[in-house]
């Protein structure tokens, strides 16, 4: 269950040497050590032996790789999305000139570091809100699960953006029992930091400061909200700020949320379909306008339809395993669903499996939905303590809400996943627990007549 009473028992001392470090680590925190062995190893096989040769630009990877050199030069021509993943391969691709192919590596390797990052956050997550136990089956099956090993051999802002969220949850989740002005200070820059590569997570912090609130009083609480939500509006302001100068473009954030507001009804579409649904304005402020228009006709006048549309949308978003589509082959939904209404026979279900990538696909479902059902119940069971670990229902009911409006892709649902391994890690230890003490309750004797 969940623990009211923060737990400092991994921290250093500042008296400690560096073997009494090492002592901790390799003895408290074995399985951490472990998982990250397993981790790395797995993620290394995966992007050097199993998929060595990616597609090469192309889609969101060429955009990234062909705008962030542009943007850290300053010659990008046009409005660019929110920078910090663009500034990240641009830089880098400045420093380390190479050919594409190379380039692409190179970043797939980074991503194992992002993914440590998340590793460890998670941990420290479960150490904090759970138990040892928790954390440690949480990372062991992030450290497994196909998802995210899937995930490291993509070019594209996700597994960044996971790294630096999570950092911010575990950072958050050390300091809120024992808040100062420079921790206050220093996780404002990383939740902006993180914003800034995917804005989407633009209103969370409102939910952390009301979290502070509760922990310290609306004296104290207040103030520490107060000095982290100044901090993370400067780094989210210095955005505005430049594409304000730059481009005579006022963002907060990034642009795309009348976008993905107007895709929630009618699905996803290119830039190109979108502009040409906008009546290809010359502005951007008329672009919005125009499809802003539209979404409120819609919602004054084809209310019933828009809500079964967000409703289908986001409930099959979380269906579907993210990545899937980077696997070849149909997908598994459309071959079950063939065998299902036009063959029906053992041997034709024995012929699935046969399919392009199929035990791999299968895997991705499995992790997926027993993160995604374990996680249901695990809140459901640690509902009592949602204002101890609000940071964690926070994400999860904050996320859902947002692509409730916007369009949800399952990719977009990614960075909830690991609080929901969090979650599937309680429900299962309790149920493995459950079952050990039935087992072990000796049967009733019966007395004799």
């Amino acid at each position: 269950m969940v623990q009211s009473v923060p737990n400092y028992r991994y921290g250093f001392s500042q008296a400690m040497n560096l073997r009494d470090r090492l002592r901790i680590l390799t003895n408290d925190h074995r399985w951490l050590l472990l998982s990250l062995i397993v981790a790395v190893a797995l993620r290394l096989l995966f992007i050097l032996v199993v998929d060595p040769n990616p597609p090469l630009g192309g889609g969101d990877t060429g955009y990234y790789l062909s705008r962030g050199p542009e943007l850290v030069r300053n010659i990008a021509n046009d409005v660019s999305p929110a920078p910090v993943y663009l500034l990240y391969v641009g830089t880098l691709e400045i420093l380390f000139p190479s050919d594409l192919t190379t380039t692409i590596q190179f970043f797939r390797l980074l991503n194992i570091v992002w993914q440590v990052v998340l590793i460890v956050s998670v941990y420290v997550l479960g150490n904090r809100y759970f138990e040892r136990r928790v954390a440690i089956f949480a990372v062991i099956v992030i450290a497994l699960s196909p998802i995210f090993i899937i995930e490291t051999g993509i070019v594209e802002t996700e597994s960044v953006y996971l790294g630096l969220l999570f950092a911010a949850l575990a950072l958050y989740t050390l300091w809120h029992s024992n808040p100062t002005v420079w921790r206050m200070i220093s996780l404002g820059v990383v939740l902006g930091i993180a914003t800034e590569t995917r804005a989407v997570l633009l209103l969370f912090p409102l939910i952390l400061a009301i979290h502070l609130i509760r922990l310290h009083g609306w004296r104290s609480g207040l103030r520490f909200a107060g000095v982290m939500l100044v901090f993370y509006a400067l780094v989210v302001s210095t955005w505005t700020v430049y594409s304000w100068a730059r481009w005579n473009h006022f963002v907060i954030g990034a642009d795309g949320i009348v976008d993905y507001a107007w895709m929630g009804f009618h699905g996803q579409q290119s830039p190109q379909a979108v502009s040409a649904a906008a009546g290809n304005p010359q502005s951007s402020g008329e672009f919005n306008q125009n499809l802003a228009s539209q979404v409120a006709d819609t919602l004054l006048h084809n209310l019933p339809a828009y809500l079964k549309t967000r409703l289908t949308n986001i409930v099959g978003a979380y269906l579907q395993p993210s990545d899937t589509n980077y696997l070849a082959g149909n997908s598994l939904k459309q071959i079950a669903a063939t065998w299902l209404h036009s063959d029906r026979s053992l041997s034709g279900l024995i012929a699935l499996t046969e399919a392009d990538a199929f035990w791999p696909k299968l895997a991705l479902y499995l992790f997926h939905f027993w993160a995604l059902l374990g996680g249901f119940i695990g809140m459901i069971l640690c509902w009592r303590k949602f204002w101890v670990a609000l940071p964690l229902f926070g994400y999860v009911l904050y996320t859902t809400a947002v692509h409730s409006v916007l369009l949800a892709l399952p990719r977009y649902l990614l960075p909830v996943e690991p609080i929901l391994i969090l979650f599937a890690s309680t429900a299962t230890l309790a149920a493995i627990a459950a079952l050990a003490a039935r087992r072990q309750t000796p049967a009733p004797v019966l007395a004799h007549e």
